[in-house]
């Protein structure tokens, strides 16, 4: 009986001890894998793993700190530090959800993509803080304009994107997008300043336009891009032609490139005409792209998109370089001398250095300042005119002549340009053209020539193509013609020809 006893003893302190054993373990081991399967998890990656809290002591208090912790990777993961709208992340993960939700319910989606345009010529006068600003205010037009849109991220520095489930109208989405556009186009007060931000907006739609939140994504930028081309604040909704289009735009962008280094470009020269001489008095350089496959393409289809990507730089300082090289070797032959005059894009004029590569290549080319001509458009002029009137008299300084290109067609007055050190004015081509047709082209032409003339400036009609229009320019005392009736553009050979019989047009 004893050793009986003391059998059922054993087995009750045994049985006991396992009991107080799982007890402890379940309350001081368990918390510990828990944490280290919450721990594993989020090092796999899983941000909505958290810890359990309610844990006595200091297992609760590393539960806390770990859901702090994944609660600030979550955020730095998903939202964007500056506006704290979802990032490209989220949207993503958003839009796969919607597409989901569309596609079962045969809904449409709407995706709109806004892209600020000049953020980075305020980033780089005014830094990244008042570029920070700005984006949170626009976060926050878009934000209280969105009307009933789903949804709104800020997926890169310089794009926001809307989404719009359940949609059944194009019009709906447009009219949202007219409305946004008109809010976003009020200026930004930044420090007493006032500072106006131009926008493009690319609209998709799935499932016409993608299926796929990448795709749908990618078409609303080829839309994005397209409204571009045609103007700031701007929009087009996408379609399949405009990805044919872009396709051949990058092709040609490509070969553009190529072009630069392979020298394919030359320069045509088209005559300015002494209307009571009749002698070749100035020449223009006119630039042409021979392409090893396409043949000759139009400069009208590549410095639209020269000037677009940064390109017209080089290309508008290799003409600059030509021009005046092929002058001073005409010179050099013992032909009588000209000017060559050479239009300059908005971008290279505005470059703080245009005056000393100007200079510069004067001095590689040996031509005297007074044998250039500098051609700027109307427009150009009126572009923050105190900075340009100074640059145009350090040209004047060179002994370089200054024309104003197209004028007529902008809102100039012509007593306003007696503010700037110009010599020539070239009435624009569109009022010649409609001299036959229209008084009122007449009554432009007459006006410019008279007033012109009364400020001892200079004026030339471009784009004289019959004797009917050639007539009235006499009539009227335009000092000179330029146009097919007397000579089209030809290539340097053939025009030093002309200057080496000294040709006669009249």
């Amino acid at each position: 009986d004893l050793y009986l006893l003391f059998i059922i003893i054993f087995l009750i302190i045994t049985f006991g001890s396992l009991i107080i054993i799982r007890y402890f373990t379940n309350k001081n081991v368990k918390p510990i894998i828990e944490l280290k399967e919450v721990f594993d998890e989020g090092a796999k990656g899983n941000l909505n793993v958290r810890a359990n809290v309610n844990y006595p002591n200091e297992l609760g208090e590393a539960g806390r700190s770990f859901n702090i912790m994944m609660n600030k990777i979550s955020s730095l993961t998903y939202y964007d530090p500056i506006t704290g709208l979802p990032n490209r992340e989220h949207f993503l993960r958003n839009l796969k959800q919607e597409i989901i939700i569309c596609k079962s319910n045969n809904n449409k989606l709407g995706l709109i993509l806004i892209s600020p345009i000049n953020l980075s010529k305020i980033n780089d006068i005014y830094g990244f803080e008042w570029v920070n600003k700005i984006l949170k205010e626009m976060a926050n037009r878009i934000n209280k304009n969105r009307g009933a849109m789903t949804s709104l991220a800020h997926i890169s520095w310089d794009e926001f994107v809307i989404l719009s489930s359940g949609t059944k109208y194009e019009s709906e989405i447009i009219k949202i997008v007219r409305n946004l556009l008109e809010e976003l186009e009020k200026e930004f007060e930044m420090d007493n300043q006032k500072l106006s931000i131009n926008y493009n907006i690319g609209i998709a739609f799935y499932p016409t336009d993608g299926e796929d939140p990448e795709k749908l994504l990618n078409n609303a930028r080829i839309a994005r891009l397209r409204a571009k081309i045609e103007g700031y604040n701007n929009y087009k909704i996408y379609n399949i032609d405009m990805n044919q289009k872009l396709q051949e735009e990058l092709a040609m962008e490509k070969d553009l490139q190529i072009a630069i280094k392979q020298n394919e470009f030359k320069l045509a020269y088209q005559p300015f005409i002494d209307v009571k001489t009749g002698e070749i008095v100035e020449v223009e350089a006119l630039i042409r792209w021979h392409h090893p496959l396409k043949g000759i393409i139009s400069p009208f289809k590549f410095i639209p998109m020269a000037e677009e990507n940064g390109l017209i730089i080089p290309i508008g300082e290799w003409v600059l370089r030509e021009a005046c090289r092929q002058n001073k070797e005409w010179q050099n032959l013992g032909y009588k001398p000209i000017i060559v005059t050479v239009n300059i894009a908005v971008s290279q004029f505005e470059k703080d250095d245009f005056v000393e590569n100007v200079k510069k290549i004067l001095k590689e080319t040996g031509l005297e300042g007074k044998y250039l001509g500098i051609e700027i458009t109307e427009g150009m002029a009126m572009k923050d005119t105190e900075t340009n009137i100074q640059r145009l008299h350090q040209l004047k300084d060179l002994g370089i002549k200054i024309l104003i290109d197209d004028f007529g067609t902008g809102f100039s007055s012509l007593s306003y340009f007696a503010k700037f050190p110009i010599d020539s004015l070239k009435i624009d081509s569109s009022f010649i053209k409609n001299i036959e047709n229209s008084p009122q082209s007449k009554t432009i032409i007459s006006t410019i020539v008279s007033m012109s003339n009364s400020l001892n400036i200079e004026n030339i009609a471009e784009g004289v193509e019959t004797n009917e229009q050639f007539d009235f320019i006499k009539k009227v005392n335009c000092n000179k013609v330029q146009g097919y009736l007397f000579k089209k553009p030809i290539y340097a050979d053939e025009f030093g020809k002309l200057l080496k019989e000294d040709k006669k047009f009249l």
